[in-house]
């Protein structure tokens, strides 16, 4: 769907970034919010049906400072043209009037904290080979790294996306699991990331394998 109609500058596939003044513009699937980034000063025409609801709330944000200013409200039909406040670059953000939106500015991305680790667990597989690994998710992480030694030795240094952990993450947890265990000593430790870093590793976590040997019967 077509959100910005006019005003969109010029498009250039070379050059500098900073040096462009073509307008982008995203909209979440489900069309709650529409949001565009304007770099140079000119009058944006917005395609008001783009935005889901009867009724938009508008946002002037600020990305200079990360402050929000709301400025209005609109109906979702036809179009409707925008003006930045001044010459700056500025972000323009369209919510769904009818969804209780906290403002532009009010939710940012932060390093993760420490991560609080549990015990590896579970029969995985003949053997005990594979181990499951969880941890308390952290809010602000969209990544993890995982790093395990075994006898002093590095193991695995692994790193997990969210869509990879083995639990449903309305359990608060994060789990993956981790094959080619042999017998020995293991110490393992885990951190987040986010846009903004990387969060501390986690205290370590300690535990022994031991296999027997199968023998004939």
């Amino acid at each position: 769907m077509t959100v910005l109609t006019d005003g969109y500058g010029t498009f250039s596939d070379s050059g500098l970034v900073g040096e462009s003044d073509y307008a982008t513009a995203a909209r979440t699937s489900d069309g709650h919010t529409v949001m565009i980034y304007v770099p140079t000063f000119r009058t944006l025409t917005v395609n008001m049906t783009s935005v889901s609801g009867t009724k938009v709330t508008a946002w002037w944000y600020n990305p200079r400072d990360g402050s929000a200013t709301k400025f209005g409200t609109y109906i979702t039909s036809g179009s409707q043209d925008f003006t930045p406040p001044d010459a700056n670059d500025w972000v323009l953000v369209l919510d769904d009037a009818a969804i209780p939106f906290t403002p532009p500015a009010a939710i940012a991305a932060a390093v993760p904290g420490a991560i609080t680790p549990g015990f590896p667990f579970g029969q995985r597989g003949g053997w005990f080979r594979s181990k499951r690994f969880t941890w308390r998710a952290d809010t602000n992480a969209v990544q993890y790294e995982l790093y395990v030694t075994h006898n002093g030795s590095l193991f695995s240094d692994k790193g997990f996306t969210l869509g990879d952990s083995m639990v449903d993450s309305a359990t608060g947890n994060f789990a993956v699991d981790v094959s080619g265990h042999t017998a020995g000593s293991y110490q393992w430790y885990v951190r987040g990331g986010s846009p903004c870093g990387l969060g501390p590793w986690s205290g370590p976590m300690n535990f022994s394998l031991a296999f027997r040997e199968r023998r004939p019967c």
